[in-house]
């Protein structure tokens, strides 16, 4: 294949896996499969739109963003920095500060959240605007600070966050050049779980229709708009 971002192959027929649906990535020189004609509408959408990170289809690589790659912590290249509370008393004679902090004649320690711990935007259990999203507990103070935020952590408000999430779904819909409100939809309908729960809970897709509400919202010069449904 010639080295095109994105190239589509094939056509989009009926909905079904057709492994003629493809697009292709210079830099890694692979293809994925699309399954769905939307789908595959969408990610063409998207790449045209935002270049790769690093391009190297003319044989050099074409940096198209100011990044770079970095790792963060990992148990397999770092597991010696880690240690659990039975050793941080008896090894380190470490004493509690609060919040998950240590101290100790080596220094302070710091807790350490995992992926499977966390959501979007609560820290602190496994369970289903950014600012108010994320700072909901005091020990998050030093980062509202960061923040420019002085005040009290934000009241957790099922309802309003709800809200909140679906106007920053509508944002991110909006930068990514995705305003076709039936693609939308189908990658709404990807979140079955969610849609089941919210539908025992409201009576509807309460994310998809709030999420529909504020693209409109948003397309019509509005961001403060007060959205009931």
């Amino acid at each position: 294949f010639p080295a095109i971002y994105p190239a589509v192959i094939g056509t989009f027929g009926p909905m079904g896996l057709c492994v003629d649906r493809c697009v292709r990535d210079p830099s890694a020189l692979t293809v994925f499969l699309v399954p769905y004609a939307t789908f595959g509408r969408q990610q063409c959408a998207v790449y045209r739109r935002l270049s790769v990170l690093v391009d190297r289809s003319s044989g050099e690589e074409v940096k198209a963003w100011p990044v770079r790659y970095a790792t963060m912590f990992h148990m397999t290249n770092d597991s010696h920095l880690f240690r659990t509370r039975e050793e941080l008393e008896d090894k380190e004679g470490a004493y509690p500060l609060g919040g998950n902090r240590f101290d100790s004649p080596s220094g302070e320690w710091l807790p350490l959240y995992e992926g499977k711990m966390v959501q979007a935007y609560d820290h602190r259990a496994a369970n289903i605007v950014v600012n108010e999203l994320t700072y909901t507990a005091h020990d998050l103070a030093p980062f509202a600070r960061d923040l420019g935020y002085e005040d009290p952590p934000f009241q957790w408000d099922e309802n309003r966050r709800l809200h909140l999430r679906a106007k920053l779904d509508a944002l991110f819909f909006h930068l990514y050049g995705i305003t076709d409100r039936e693609d939308i939809r189908y990658i709404y309908s990807t979140f079955p779980i969610v849609e089941r729960q919210e539908t025992a809970t409201y009576d509807r897709y309460l994310s998809r229709d709030l999420c529909l509400a504020w693209m409109n919202a948003l397309a019509a010069g509005d961001p403060d708009a007060e959205i009931v449904l």
